[in-house]
């Protein structure tokens, strides 16, 4: 089966709020517009693939440009495999465009990334209800930075690299 969707959106802002100096303030008015496509395919009985695609136009009417921090561009694709009821396996991409900064931030827009993640997991192991989930996030170890103000910390904040995480869970 195929499912797809496409939203489109206008929004206007007043008295939008930013942090100037640590301080909160009101800034002026902001509009921003875009789109959306959605999508889930069951290619396969055993084969599913999701996926969206966003695309966001931002205007700081006091400025003139982008809202700070506001990607472009977003994605995600996500290709999941379910051999067995109790089998799964999910890859997921993920890809966030250059971010602008704000106009007073003298430094260059924050780079874009992608990350990719895998999970692994494996209900009714040995036990009905016993579930094991294993996986890694950003399995090639991106470098993901969220933007920090320019009078605070000049370097960005550096996200958490490749990660593995391991769970287990007991449902009755």
């Amino acid at each position: 089966s195929f499912i797809g969707k496409l939203s489109v959106f206008y929004s206007e802002m007043d008295n939008l709020i930013y942090t100037v100096k640590k301080l909160y303030s009101n800034v002026g008015n902001a509009a921003s517009k875009g789109l959306e496509l959605e999508t889930n395919w069951r290619i396969i009985d055993t084969l599913t693939v999701n996926a969206n695609l966003s695309y966001t136009d931002t205007e700081d009417e006091l400025t003139g440009s982008d809202f700070q921090n506001s990607p472009s561009w977003l994605s995600n694709v996500g290709l999941i495999w379910q051999p067995k009821t109790d089998c799964t396996a999910a890859l997921n991409y993920r890809h966030v465009d250059k971010r602008n900064r704000s106009a007073k931030d003298p430094r260059e827009s924050l780079d874009g990334y992608d990350t990719l993640n895998l999970t692994l997991s494996r209900k009714n192991l040995y036990y009905k209800g016993l579930t094991l989930r294993s996986g890694v996030k950003n399995l090639f170890d991106a470098d993901v930075r969220y933007p920090a103000n320019y009078s605070d910390y000049k370097q960005d904040y550096p996200q958490t690299g490749r990660e593995w995480w391991v769970q287990v869970s007991y449902e009755f």
